[in-house]
């Protein structure tokens, strides 16, 4: 049963990478970070399908693990690239306005 899950996890991982490189490339930054974290947590959700299960060894805590730090990489990026302009110069977003809040990024 877990394997199974988590080839139905990988399967709607590899269609989130997808559409994160869809959107990176079309510069929808916000929309390739939501993706990315999705891809994320199937990695998670694949492992904790073992944990959930005592008496069960997971088969893939290696391929997890990896996945997951692979995919932390572009998550990184593409949030820090959310915050940029076309010229690539930070973008400092305010809670109210510049005069009365705090700058938040």
């Amino acid at each position: 049963m877990c394997l199974k899950d988590c080839s139905e996890l990988y399967s709607d991982a590899g269609s989130s990478l997808q559409s994160a490189s869809h959107s990176v490339e079309s510069k929808a930054y916000g929309a390739a970070t939501f993706t990315l974290s999705a891809a994320l947590t199937d990695s998670d959700t694949c492992e904790e399908k073992f944990k959930e299960k005592e008496w069960l060894v997971s088969l893939l805590s290696n391929e997890n693990n990896d996945f997951f730090q692979l995919t932390a990489i572009p998550l990184a990026f593409a949030s820090m690239l959310r915050y940029c302009d076309e010229n690539n110069n930070v973008l400092v977003t305010y809670l109210v306005s510049p005069e009365s809040a705090t700058p938040i990024i």
